[in-house]
């Protein structure tokens, strides 16, 4: 049975749960063997004595981390749609199985996670007999996937997505080839302040097709504005946040009317619990209630 979900997003851009930290990576550099004419080499020792005392040590950092452990969808009326129950390793935060149940309880698939050198690479998902449908498989760069190709049951290669980096690994390019290698699109991302603030979206000739503009205030998306490959407005969605906590999206058409909605019901720690989809009248499309599990973490920061 195929889900009637009537909204689908995906969301590029927005609260994030846990932040990639940035490590600080410090050289001590030490001096040279010869020593400079007339230059006391008691004190040259006391100096490089200093300076190991002066290095600080690693900071370790604890953090905690919410993971969503089921998913449950409804229709307008309140009726189940599906039931998504995610399992995750030990107290770690690697999703080992996903498990999708239909309305009924009854199993429609299930995707199987492999790791290798601490990152996911490739991700399995099987009907209700337990035939193979799809396989994505990762592959990484410096700890940052770079291609994620889908193939079907058969082994064959379906789509391949590939993505490009800056120096401070922040994606750049996103390309978008067919199973035949031949490229169907491409977008390229802009930053300013470590934010994307400029999206661009070519088709496989160059000509822009699209062109998304994000503003932010205190590090929080405030308004993403959608123009088409000529920067003709189509339309515009603005964000509200309470304690830091995303509580609403609306999206705008051009003229300002409103086109649909998304209401956050969130927990003490800024997590989703309900998500509700309106549209333009706030009559009810679709609802997702979501549960969590919550991992602490650790990680390392270099001392200057």
């Amino acid at each position: 049975m195929l889900s009637r979900r009537s909204v689908m997003r995906i969301r590029c851009a927005g609260k994030i749960s846990v932040s990639a930290a940035l490590v600080l990576l410090i050289l001590l550099m030490l001096s040279g063997c010869a020593s400079a004419p007339g230059v006391d080499s008691a004190a040259e020792i006391k100096e490089e004595e200093t300076a190991v005392l002066e290095k600080k040590e690693p900071t370790v950092v604890q953090e905690t981390v919410f993971l969503v452990e089921e998913e449950r969808s409804f229709f307008s009326d309140g009726v189940l749609d599906e039931r998504r129950l995610n399992t995750y390793s030990g107290e770690g935060t690697e999703l080992l199985e996903t498990l999708i149940y239909n309305s009924e309880g009854v199993l429609t698939e299930k995707s199987v996670a492999e790791y290798g050198n601490g990152n996911m690479v490739s991700m399995t998902s099987m009907n209700a007999d337990g035939e193979i449908v799809s396989i994505h498989r990762y592959s990484y760069q410096d700890g940052r996937m770079i291609e994620d190709r889908l193939y079907n049951g058969k082994e064959e290669l379906q789509t391949l997505l590939t993505w490009e980096c800056d120096d401070e690994g922040r994606k750049t390019r996103w390309n978008i080839f067919n199973g035949s290698g031949a490229l169907l699109a491409y977008t390229l991302y802009h930053y300013e302040d470590a934010y994307p603030v400029r999206i661009e979206s070519y088709n496989p000739a160059g000509v822009l097709q699209e062109l998304f503009v994000n503003e932010y205030a205190d590090g929080r998306l405030q308004k993403m504005t959608q123009y088409d490959g000529k920067d003709t407005l189509v339309s515009y969605t603005t964000s509200r946040y309470e304690s830091g906590a995303l509580v609403e999206e609306t999206v705008h058409r051009k003229n300002g009317a409103v086109r649909r909605k998304t209401l956050f019901e969130n927990d003490a720690d800024g997590n989703p619990l309900k998500i509700i989809y309106l549209d333009a009248s706030n009559n009810v499309l679709e609802v997702l209630e979501r549960s969590y599990i919550s991992r602490t973490i650790s990680r390392t920061i270099e001392q200057e």
